[in-house]
């Protein structure tokens, strides 16, 4: 089998059906725990309801992930690499729609071109949301329109370098006035830190294994640590 279409089959194998309403794991799944769970339990009315997409780009030359950096006027997650998505509306009838919508605004990608086939677990943000991630291939480098108001950049990312362990590392990012170690993939472009770790973290760890299993069982990678300065 073509290693392209090969990619792509292990990608859709292991994701969540697009239709399933809840799941039996649960809410949130958080990578390590650190970084996107809020502080205390909170109940899914206390969140903002949110969906992204998740572009796999197929090409001849490889499979590669859509990411927009963010602009740092937005309200939220300024400067941040992301995927597209954003607040559900009371107009959208679903998260996929939601998530569809979302990407059409931000990079101008027609949902005509998305072949949607699947989705990854909800799971919630420090800053307030709830977001559902689903899954969509693009045949084909889209073209793409830049909304100017949200979106700095655009960026494809090589799948397989994502897949690299040597790429997913300790990262120092500065978020609220203040310096933080969080887990990021250093792909060679802007740091992907945030939420979209926790996105990455779990599809790639359902490739590997070729699992649909909870997040809980999934056995992810450790970010390769910071080298540590000698105060000496």
């Amino acid at each position: 089998m073509d290693p392209v279409v090969e990619i792509v089959a292990d990608i859709a194998r292991v994701l969540d059906p697009v239709d399933e309403v809840g799941h039996p794991w649960g809410y949130g799944w958080t990578g390590d725990g650190r970084e996107s769970r809020l502080p205390g339990e909170r109940r899914e009315g206390d969140l903002r309801s949110a969906a992204v997409l998740v572009p796999v780009v197929v090409e001849e030359a490889g499979v590669t992930l859509l990411v927009t950096q963010r602009t740092m006027t937005v309200r939220d997650h300024k400067g941040q690499v992301s995927f597209p998505g954003g607040m559900r509306e009371q107009d959208d009838e679903s998260h996929l729609e939601t998530a569809l919508r979302e990407t059409e605004e931000e990079v101008g990608v027609s949902r005509e071109l998305v072949h949607v086939v699947g989705r990854l677990r909800p799971y919630d943000t420090i800053t307030g949301f709830r977001v559902h991630p689903f899954v969509g291939i693009i045949k084909g480098r889209p073209g793409i329109v830049v909304n100017d108001d949200e979106i700095e950049e655009v960026f494809l990312v090589d799948l397989e370098k994502l897949m690299d362990p040597a790429t997913f590392a300790e990262s120092r990012v500065e978020w609220q006035g203040q310096e933080h170690v969080v887990r990021a993939y250093d792909w060679g472009g802007p740091v992907i830190w945030g939420a979209t770790v926790n996105i990455l973290s779990e599809l790639i760890a359902r490739v590997r294994q070729g699992s649909r299993e909870p997040a809980g069982s999934l056995e992810r990678a450790r970010p390769r640590p910071l080298e540590r300065t000698s105060d000496s």
